[in-house]
């Protein structure tokens, strides 16, 4: 089972580099830490997450993305006759 995500670095994640660094630094509550950059990779992950999530559900589903290209023709074609009902059932 995953470990639960931590909510003070989630909410960290959303201030910009140079007051998360400030508010958790030696300055602020002293959490910070620089060894192996783990804040850096943490606040990229969580900032991330939904993207990660994301492609990894689309990869395991096996979902590939294809383009059409735009010459491409017509796949039907609908003729109306003037004056004809548009359904045939009775209820028109």
């Amino acid at each position: 089972m995953p470990r639960p995500s931590k909510d003070k670095c989630r909410l960290c994640s959303k201030l910009s580099f140079e007051k998360a660094k400030i508010r958790h630094g030696p300055q602020g509550d002293g959490c910070w830490t620089d060894e192996g950059e783990a804040c850096h990779k943490r606040r990229t992950y969580y900032r991330k997450r939904p993207l990660y999530n994301r492609n990894r559900r689309l990869k395991t589903a096996g979902y590939t993305v294809e383009t059409v290209p735009l010459t491409a023709t017509p796949a039907a074609l609908l003729q109306s006759v003037p004056g004809a009902p548009r359904c045939s059932s009775p209820c028109c």
